[in-house]
């Protein structure tokens, strides 16, 4: 999966919506949805996050114009109004609807190499889904039943909202989700537009309609940002301290580079994005493997790039593993304030001191290759188990676990 747009070029959003202009089959929130994502996206616009183009009116004729104007640069195709599982219902010259075909528009635009998701905002959208992926469209947002078109502009409005603020897809529709869930409760019968359900659509995430699918292979697709696709990928996320972290002399040769030099730190900012979408986000795994060859600047990224950054939502330690202690018992001493501790219990350190913060603790553990490299006691497997051990209990219980993550 590609995700380079064309040169000193900005992701292009389009935004096609199609309405019956009269009749009791016109959606009356459309226009409302259209207006809305617009001011929101040109919002994203002046930031130079995005290049925004809309289609009010949206014909197959229209769709195709927009796509060999800017194909190389469309990186969201959303489509607000009426479908059905044959396809898009679109206007026409005529005023009468017209069926843009599954089959050939998944073709059409799984050939769009810069496209990274497309948006199909309207009823029962679920089975085109299958279609578009195979044609190589890496994401797809779509419904399982028919929805209240009110319902449909609110998730799109906090989807794209989410974007705009720098969220990357899964996060934003994460966020949509649960804002529809809290206006408008988990009830199914509450979202869609018909009343009748099976008892067993009824569950809280199987009766939600919207879905996000991702075609295997393509799965970075769902942590693409605007800003990232934007070349900004540092947009939205903390702002360091003014002179807080500003050290006197810019140069550290060989060196790596510490929070101290965070302000001077340039050149990693799609690494420090990544890193601070997956630490941050709600869904993702609570360890975070970050590898890579000797000298490339792995603690240089963790220790000057996401740490600074990660401080105003969480509390960080920043641990080197300690040849002397192995894996473990660098990371028991790092987070007791007292050095001769001798306790192992993991939880009850780590839950104690998010509980004491508020906030939840995320533990840097770098040098964790010197397990390999320079082995503490009788093997590196045995350090390594034991580490692997002590985790797998802390993260067991989801229920139970700690708020926050570990990254070796």
């Amino acid at each position: 999966m590609s995700s380079a747009l064309s040169n000193h070029s900005k992701p292009v959003n389009f935004l096609a919506f199609a309405n019956e202009q009269e009749g009791r089959r016109y959606l009356r929130n459309l226009p409302a949805e259209l207006g809305e994502l617009q001011e929101i996206l040109e919002v994203a616009e002046r930031k130079k996050l995005c290049k925004l183009v809309v289609r009010s009116n949206a014909t197959l004729d229209g769709i195709n114009k927009v796509f060999i104007e800017h194909g190389r640069n469309v990186a969201i195709f959303h489509y607000a109004g009426h479908t059905g599982p044959e396809g898009l219902l679109l206007e026409s010259t005529s005023g009468e609807a017209r069926l843009a075909h599954a089959e050939g528009l998944a073709r059409f635009l799984g050939r769009q190499g810069s496209l990274q998701l497309v948006v199909l905002n309207g009823c029962s959208t679920r089975p085109q889904v299958a279609e578009l992926l195979e044609s190589g469209v890496p994401s797809v947002v779509a419904t399982a039943r028919p929805i209240v078109d009110e319902v449909a502009r609110e998730f799109a409005v906090t989807f794209y909202s989410q974007l705009a603020a720098g969220r990357n897809l899964r996060d934003a529709f994460e966020l949509a989700r649960e804002r529809v869930k809290a206006g408008r409760g988990t009830n199914p019968r509450d979202l869609v537009a018909v009343a009748a359900f099976a008892a067993e659509e009824i569950a809280d995430d199987r009766g939600f309609p919207w879905e996000l699918r991702t075609r295997p292979g393509a799965e970075r697709a769902e942590r693409l940002s605007l800003p990232e696709l934007a070349g900004d990928p540092l947009f939205g996320l903390p702002e360091l301290k003014e002179g807080q972290w500003l050290p006197p002399s810019p140069y550290r040769h060989l060196q790596r580079f510490t929070r101290n030099e965070a302000a001077v730190f340039f050149g990693r900012g799609h690494a420090i994005r990544a890193l601070y979408d997956l630490t941050a986000s709600p869904s993702s795994r609570p360890v975070i493997l970050y590898s890579g060859p000797t000298g490339v600047g792995k603690s240089s990224v963790l220790d000057a790039g996401l740490t600074p950054r990660l401080e105003t939502t969480h509390e960080v330690l920043y641990l080197r593993r300690d040849g002397l202690l192995g894996l473990l018992s660098t990371l028991l001493h790092g987070l007791s304030c007292d050095p001769d501790v001798r306790t192992t219990d993991l939880n009850h350190l780590w839950l104690e001191r998010e509980q004491t913060t508020g906030r939840p603790l995320v533990v840097v553990l770098d040098q964790a290759e010197e397990a390999f490299t320079r082995p503490w006691g009788s093997s590196p497997a045995q350090e390594v188990a034991e580490l692997v051990g002590a985790v797998r209990g802390l993260f067991a219980d989801p229920a139970r676990a700690p708020r926050g993550k570990l990254i070796l």
